[in-house]
């Protein structure tokens, strides 16, 4: 059974995933509400990173003086998080996910916690961040683990089943305006979480995503029918797709 396993977020590993995420200092371009780090970047480190095709040894030295001061979250939560997910989440999330994108799945993921950047996925290490946030409870968190880590298993489904390998650009570039590939992907947490009653009684289904990424509302209206009508998970995809012209 695929494991994950839930670790602090490290200086070094914040640089690699700051550098990762250079696309966010333009955040309009993402349709996300506000940044994605949770403290100041001053301009001089940006411009260098959005420059630079490569984390060289010496821009990341200059990111990790840059978070150094950054309190980690308390191994205590990370234990709780690890054991609640182990005891109660991961083996009945791997099996559906099994079951909708059978063989897509690693062995091992790793997820870090921090409170200082969103939750995010890095598809080259199998690795996903979650924000850790004081006032909610764990099935909350865990929701966000399971919505980052369903992103990994879905574009390792899409490679497959379209055959191609595309960037986050290339994403943003099937289809036009607020349906593309990237807002498909965006989407689909809800039809195989939020709205699947498998994942009820972690109390997914009373998760708004739609507060964070407002344009879902007009995705949904769009998909909805396709997942109404779909033969399977597959059909829906390729059916999505093809509303933005994008065929197999």
């Amino acid at each position: 059974m695929t494991k994950i396993i839930f670790k602090q977020l490290k200086r070094e590993k914040f640089a690699e995933f700051i550098f990762d995420m250079k696309e966010c200092f333009s955040a309009e371009d993402l349709h996300r509400e506000g940044s994605c780090f949770y403290f100041d970047i001053p301009k001089d480190i940006v411009k260098e990173i959005l420059d630079s095709e490569r984390l060289t040894d010496k821009l990341k030295e200059k990111i990790i003086t840059l978070v150094k001061d950054n309190k980690q979250i308390d191994k205590k939560i990370v234990e709780s998080m690890q054991k609640f997910w182990d005891e109660n989440v991961n083996d009945l999330f791997f099996q559906e996910m099994e079951r909708i994108m059978p063989q897509c799945s690693n062995s091992e993921y790793i997820c870090h916690i921090t409170d200082k950047m969103v939750g995010s996925y890095f598809e080259k290490g199998g690795e996903v961040v979650v924000d850790w946030v004081k006032e909610k409870d764990m099935e909350y968190h865990t929701s966000i683990v399971a919505e980052e880590i369903l992103h990994l298993i879905y574009w390792k489904f899409w490679k497959q089943l379209f055959g191609k390998d595309i960037s986050l650009d290339e994403r943003f570039n099937i289809g036009e305006g607020y349906i593309n590939g990237w807002s498909i992907s965006e989407a689909i947490p809800d039809y195989l979480l939020i709205r699947n009653p498998k994942f009820e009684k972690f109390k997914w289904n009373n998760i708004d995503r739609a507060k964070g990424y407002k344009w879902l509302i007009n995705v949904g209206k769009k998909l909805d029918p396709l997942w109404k009508n779909k033969k399977d998970f597959k059909d829906f995809i390729i059916k999505s797709h093809e509303i933005c012209g994008f065929m197999r």
